[in-house]
């Protein structure tokens, strides 16, 4: 009688546990398919966000374009007036807060800045980096790499075309953009609780972080995954650091080649 009750109370919990089976199996499933969901969401979320903020910098761009654009082809510019270019400038410099200053350097090292600033003795425009890579790429706009203003501080860079005047003169126009706006735009953008936005150079470096700190490191140098990202240039990575598991998105302007990274820490 006691090995016939022992053999019941065994077949019952076999059956128990069998029965269980596909329970434990259903809510694995589920917990697994919620755990996607959640991943693909921030997914989303995070390349939705880098692609916003690429969207901001490239109007902020295309503004300077359009602007560069348009001093090299008005008649008053192209006359080789003093008095006209700088009248001219001056607008276009307090048409956007974010123009710092306009010139036009030219071929004679003549050099025409609004606002007015007294420049060193013997300022050469033509030996200027932004001169020399607008000349080897005449005719067309170009943007500088991002850099920090030796009067200011401040990080900017330089939209530049190179053109000729009426009398066949060569001459190169500029417009220095103050990054600060946008700097501070992307450092205070929150991704959910938890995540940030950082601007990455096109070679990693970073331009804005909400840690100032890590600004001009080099987040290729420093982690595996800023590899990952600099090859791709625009999508969806999982990676671990700081012992963290995070969720980024990621994506590149067409225009500077910058590249926006959102992360936001998984749970």
């Amino acid at each position: 009688m006691k090995k016939t009750s022992k053999l019941r109370i065994k077949l019952t919990i076999i059956f128990i546990l069998i029965s269980l089976i596909p329970v434990i199996t259903t809510a694995f499933i589920l917990i697994n398919n919620s755990k996607n969901l959640i991943e693909q969401k921030m997914n989303n979320l995070t390349k939705q966000i880098s692609t916003e903020k690429v969207a901001y910098i490239d109007s902020l761009i295309q503004v300077s374009e359009t602007a560069i654009q348009s001093i090299t082809k008005d008649e008053n510019i192209l006359s080789g007036n003093t008095e006209n270019i700088f009248s001219i400038l001056s607008n276009y410099n307090l048409s956007n807060p974010n123009f710092f200053q306009s010139y036009i350097g030219k071929q004679d090292k003549e050099f025409i800045i609004t606002p007015k600033r007294q420049m060193p003795e013997g300022y050469d425009p033509t030996q200027r980096p932004w001169y020399i890579e607008a000349t080897n790429n005449f005719g067309n706009v170009i943007i500088t790499k991002p850099y920090q203003s030796s009067s200011t501080g401040y990080m900017m860079v330089t939209v530049a075309k190179a053109f000729k005047l009426s009398d066949g003169t060569q001459a190169v126009a500029g417009i220095d953009i103050t990054l600060e706006t946008l700097i501070d735009h992307i450092a205070k953008t929150r991704v959910g609780e938890t995540g940030y936005t950082v601007l990455l150079q096109e070679d990693g470096t970073i331009i804005a972080h909400p840690n100032e700190q890590l600004v001009m490191t080099n987040i290729a140098d420093e982690y595996e995954f800023g590899k990952e990202v600099i090859s791709q240039k625009s999508g969806n990575l999982k990676y671990t650091t700081d012992r963290e598991s995070k969720i980024s998105g990621f994506d590149q302007s067409s225009l500077t080649n910058w590249i926006v990274l959102s992360s936001i820490v998984v749970f």
